[in-house]
């Protein structure tokens, strides 16, 4: 059942729960330029490029997200390795202080990009804890690329949305 609601001019209708004027906090930041992904290093991608941050809590500096508000944040990220040479795994990774929380795997076939993503929900104390994206390469060489050969947009990003408190 779908109720209407119709005010006059002057009205004033009040939705109790819906907040339409908070300042939820939300951020996403890519890769600027093609990041080296040494064999069998898990390493912090450089994740260069805001493309938009509602609290301007990303750390352009450390190029990580410092939240300060205590709470639950989904954080994902997607990476993508080419110019490998054999196969291999890849894994892209959520760190928080650092330390991996989770991360996902994937078997890569040489001479292609491929693509992982990794999510997770990762409490932040709104003081002292950050979240960053790792990506680790099993493969002799390659890089995490910034682009994507299909035009489907940024091939290397992290995004962080806060979803409770």
């Amino acid at each position: 059942k779908v109720n209407r609601i119709e005010p006059r001019t002057g009205d004033t209708v009040e939705i109790v729960g819906l907040d339409i004027t908070s300042n939820d906090a939300a951020c996403r930041a890519h890769l600027g330029n093609t990041q080296l992904a040494p064999k069998n290093v898990v390493g912090k991608i450089n994740m260069d490029v805001v493309d938009f941050d509602t609290k301007s809590w990303w750390d352009p500096v450390n190029l990580r997200y410092i939240p300060q508000e205590s709470g639950y944040y989904l954080v994902i990220v997607k990476l993508s390795l080419q110019d490998s040479t054999q196969d291999n795994g890849q894994h892209a990774i959520v760190a928080k202080n650092g330390v991996m929380v989770s991360g996902s795997y994937r078997m890569n076939q040489a001479g292609a990009n491929h693509t992982s993503y990794t999510q997770d929900i990762v409490y932040c104390n709104g003081t002292s804890d950050y979240i960053e994206p790792y990506g680790e390469n099993g493969a002799n060489d390659g890089s995490w690329t910034n682009t994507s050969p299909y035009n489907q947009g940024d091939n290397a990003y992290i995004s962080i949305t806060k979803v409770a408190s």
